[in-house]
């Protein structure tokens, strides 16, 4: 999974990954996962020697990683409020059907409540907006990557944990405009994913 990340962070020829703004979340079943950020680091590097301009938004990088460690249909379910249409559409491109509303849904994750209980693959969401993934915990640090959409790039960055007993809010971030951002978004919160099983 650590590979999957450094070659997002890492596109042969180009650079980190672009970040790519999916600005309208409508059934996908015909356009390819790389025309709507959510490709992976192969097909967005096929269609860059093309000459195209494509990315991956915040969603599609945490669902493209966690497919690597477990497949996402098995760990992501639709909501029960879903249009029977996206159900049928979600069964056959699940990846490309899948924003951070979903992801946070409670029928797929739960808030992690204790500041000291954070693990890896964790989900911290800015509201419905942005979401970033922990990758790796050392010590009291806990390390993530994100596709940017202040970068406008797929980055890693990290954040001190110097208070047992306050939330990320209160810690020390590598970067100071997510922690403002986190701050100031109030249903900001970290998440676990109920079915993803390391």
């Amino acid at each position: 999974m650590l590979q999957i990340i450094n070659q997002y962070l890492n596109i042969p020829g180009y650079g980190p990954c672009k970040y790519y703004k999916n600005t309208r979340m409508s059934p996908n079943f015909f356009k390819k996962s790389v025309d709507i950020g959510k490709g992976n680091p192969k097909k967005i590097a096929s269609e860059l020697k093309k000459g195209r301009t494509v990315g991956i938004d915040c969603s599609g990088l945490v669902c493209n990683i966690l497919n690597t460690i477990q497949p996402i249909k098995a760990i992501i379910k639709v909501p029960p409020s879903t249009t029977l249409s996206r159900k049928i559409i979600f069964n056959f491109r699940p990846i490309e059907n899948i924003n951070v509303p979903v992801l946070i849904n409670p029928i797929n994750a739960s808030k992690v409540k204790n500041n000291m209980a954070y693990k890896i693959w964790d989900l911290i969401h800015f509201g419905s907006e942005h979401i970033i993934l922990i990758y790796k915990i050392r010590k009291n640090t806990l390390h993530y990557v994100q596709s940017s959409d202040i970068d406008k790039k797929v980055v890693k960055g990290n954040i001190l944990i110097t208070s047992k007993n306050k939330d990320l809010r209160f810690q020390n971030w590598s970067d100071d405009r997510f922690k403002k951002r986190f701050k100031n978004t109030p249903s900001s919160a970290v998440v676990r994913l109920s079915r993803l099983r390391v």
